[in-house]
């Protein structure tokens, strides 16, 4: 009993400098939402961390002069531990309910961005559709007024074929007339006929300036659909181009990101690597979990002057 009294007696500095850590621990308030307050809370905790870590040390070091005396070591040990892990918990309880705030926060805008990356997908979508649908309404209508343009030179031949239809009946009666009256009037015969002809040539003078006249306006016709055309097609094509561009550009623009997602990602991936190493370095050294993790993470985070993880 006297051994495990000795034994014991190890822990009274360590003991001591817990209880004052528990008075001060007390009395001890922290802004844990401001950068600063936090990281003074971290660094109390590293102090009770650093004792835990000693609690640990002189454990090991009083077990293995008394073996014999461990058990009771062991629950002291137990107990000194307790009492840190409640002093921690104090602290570090709203210490990880900020942190998984944060993350959640986080989580919520990449869902939101997702989200309005879609909106901009679809209202892009239904664009093209959209100008699509003007540009087959115009070809429609530009068909339209072609056949209605189309029925309206059929009309105008037809007009043109019956005046000339009439125009000859008319010729032939006058002709009738002439034969009827040559034998009566030989003499008046020449007049009439070479009026006749006078007539005739002006007839076909005007059949032709009608004709030409007619040619003319056709080919003023053709030449302003052709034009209409042209221009429907040229800007068709202009509409095309600038939706090309721009599918260009977003595509160009998605490449980018992915890129800079790919390297955030491999770039993670080397520092998880790299802090595993330090810290299966760190473990061979402290053997032990807990004071590997704390050390580990207060390097880390920059806390232990002249120590960095070199990535």
């Amino acid at each position: 009993m006297e051994t495990a009294i000795t034994s014991l007696a190890a822990f009274d500095e360590i003991r001591a400098g817990i209880a004052l850590y528990k008075k001060e621990n007390a009395s001890l308030v922290f802004d844990y939402e401001d950068p600063n307050g936090e990281k003074e809370a971290r660094s109390h905790i590293y102090k009770l961390r650093l004792a835990k870590g000693k609690v640990v040390a002189i454990h090991k070091e009083t077990k293995a002069e008394a073996l014999a005396v461990c058990r009771a070591i062991d629950d002291e040990k137990n107990t000194l531990i307790a009492d840190v892990e409640e002093m921690i918990d104090v602290h570090m309880t709203p210490i990880k309910a900020i942190e998984d705030r944060r993350q959640e926060e986080i989580r919520a805008k990449a869902e939101a961005e997702r989200l309005e990356k879609e909106r901009i997908e679809q209202e892009r979508q239904d664009a093209i559709a959209k100008q699509e649908a003007e540009v087959a309404q115009r070809l429609a209508d530009l068909k339209a007024k072609e056949e209605a343009a189309e029925r309206a030179e059929r009309e105008r031949l037809a007009k043109i074929c019956e005046e000339e239809r009439r125009l000859v009946r008319e010729r032939e009666i006058l002709e009738a007339d002439k034969r009827a009256e040559v034998e009566a009037k030989r003499r008046e015969a020449e007049a009439k006929k070479q009026a006749e002809i006078d007539k005739q040539e002006a007839l076909k003078r005007a059949d032709q300036e009608k004709q030409e006249a007619l040619d003319r306006a056709e080919r003023e016709k053709q030449e302003a659909i052709e034009a209409e055309r042209e221009k429907a097609r040229k800007e068709a094509e202009a509409k095309a181009k600038a939706e090309a561009e721009r599918i260009a550009a977003e595509k160009a623009e998605q490449e980018r990101l992915a890129e800079i997602e790919r390297k955030r990602q491999a770039n993670e991936r080397h520092r998880k690597k790299i802090e595993k190493e330090t810290w299966d370095g760190l473990f061979v050294i402290l053997k032990d979990d807990i004071l590997t993790d704390t050390v580990a993470h207060y390097i880390k985070i920059g806390e232990i002057p002249n120590v960095t993880i070199n990535y």
